[in-house]
């Protein structure tokens, strides 16, 4: 079994090992690392190595829309390597090897062995943790922060122990600090805690139950009480972060009044004011807009919803390879039924190596996309016809992916789907297991069957 586990942990080390050369690429064209978001990040960066506090040089409040987690970690790799963008993404590509190294431990949780060797190849073969670690972006930090808080709490659950419970919180805060989303887990793996009696093997404990998810909840205030403190004494506002404000007003109100009222996104944005300091009824505002045109805007976080599950990066390989990203209209031309216009349009891609790799790279993510939904749904099912801890152990996984997904809305694309991929893996992990062995299993019956058949004819 040692060796066993030794060699998958190999055989994964190996696969995500191939994201490296990656690093080239940044090393070369530094530029194409960084995005509109990462401006806010590094101003902040360099605000901190400057002595100036955490306060960008325009003083434009991003220090109150971005978390310290990922200034903090840029910080830090520019004071051991220097200003660097090709460091940042190698430490955002072994991040990402963690996290795969993470969901072999983790699927031995939720199903065997196996499947947490599945869980990490799929995690492996995916483009887009690669090329969201490939960008100035907090994206490969959080995920990692977050991973690593969700194996530390079931540990906790698992042996019952309260300091590794408040570690997990500890550091699923400190996932919160690099991305404020973090703390929509806060609650809910709470209320599984407690919920859970199953995984805890306790009987009319109630009481224990209740302090174990305290403890959880307790180590995760431990890490954002003190900054919405900060936030409070330096903007006058009691928040983790004002994104979550600044995505009302900016993106989800004008969506639906765009919508409701045929305008485009920025006339609906100039009927709306906003800044990124709250100010009071900013909600309130921005949240009546959205009931007076409640179609609109469901319209809306449906197609950001959709966004997010479909999206394969598509602007990110564009931006990395140097091209302009138009689309190739093959997909296009096969939705019409338009086969003799699709394998045109692809001759015409193939022309250019450089948009032929992204074809390439499209069609490959498409695919693993496919395969993940497909045998996640196999897992999820499976696991759900399970009874005691597994069972918990899956609708809370499910529980993770859904607010993931579901809570960006008309803000999203494929980067928000980031988050989601590792706990979809672990689900797909136990369906892909279960797909490879019952068709091992139809391999050797076919196998015995013929030779009964051969047998017999002598």
């Amino acid at each position: 079994m040692a060796s066993s586990r030794k060699k998958m942990v190999l055989i994964l080390l190996l696969v995500l090992a191939l994201r490296l050369p990656a690093v080239l690429a940044a090393s070369r064209y530094p530029e194409r690392t960084l995005w509109p978001d990462s401006a806010g990040y590094l101003s902040l960066t360099h605000g901190l190595l400057e002595g100036e506090g955490y306060h960008d040089a325009q003083n434009t409040a991003w220090d109150l829309v971005r978390t310290p987690g990922y200034p903090v970690f840029l910080a830090s790799i520019f004071l051991a390597f220097g200003e660097s963008m090709a460091w940042v993404v190698a430490v955002q590509l072994l991040l990402s090897v963690g996290v795969g190294l993470m969901l072999l431990a983790l699927g031995r949780r939720i199903g065997s062995e196996g499947a947490g060797f599945v869980s990490g190849i799929l995690y492996a073969v995916s483009l887009n943790p690669v090329l969201w670690a490939l960008a100035i972006l907090s994206d490969t930090l959080f995920v990692f922060l977050v991973m690593l808080a969700f194996l530390v709490f079931l540990q906790g659950v698992e042996s019952r122990s309260f300091w590794r419970l408040g570690l997990g919180g500890l550091l699923l805060g400190l996932a919160t600090l690099t991305r404020p989303i973090g703390l929509l887990m806060i609650p809910l793996w709470g209320v599984w805690a407690v919920a859970c009696r199953p995984c805890w093997g306790l009987e009319g404990r109630r009481g224990r139950l209740w302090a174990a998810a305290a403890i959880f909840v307790a180590g995760s205030l431990v890490a954002v009480l003190p900054w919405a403190y900060r936030n409070q004494r330096v903007r006058g506002v009691f928040n983790v972060s004002s994104i979550a404000v600044w995505n009302l007003g900016r993106y989800q109100a004008p969506e639906a009044l765009a919508r409701a009222e045929g305008l485009t996104l920025e006339e609906a944005r100039q009927r709306i004011p906003i800044s990124r300091i709250p100010q009071e009824g900013d909600v309130r505002r921005f949240l009546g807009v959205i009931l007076a045109y409640p179609r609109a805007y469901l319209e809306a976080h449906l197609e950001g919803t959709r966004r997010i599950l479909s999206e394969v990066g598509q602007p990110n390989l564009a931006q990395l390879l140097g091209v302009s990203y138009t689309g190739s209209g093959v997909f296009e031309a096969l939705k019409q039924g338009d086969v003799s216009a699709a394998l045109t349009r692809f001759a015409s891609v193939m022309q250019g190596s450089r948009r032929g790799w992204m074809f390439v790279a499209v069609v490959w993510s498409l695919v693993v996309q496919a395969l993940t939904y497909g045998l996640a749904l196999l897992g999820a099912a499976l696991l759900l016809r399970k009874s005691g801890p597994r069972r918990w152990l899956a609708l809370l996984v499910m529980l993770t992916v859904a607010a993931f997904l579901l809570t960006p809305g008309p803000v999203g694309n494929g980067r928000f789907r980031l988050p989601a991929e590792p706990f979809m893996d672990l689900l797909a992990g136990v369906g892909g297991l279960r797909l490879f062995t019952a068709s091992k299993r139809g391999i050797r019956a076919l196998g015995i069957s013929s030779a009964a058949r051969l047998q017999g004819s002598r």
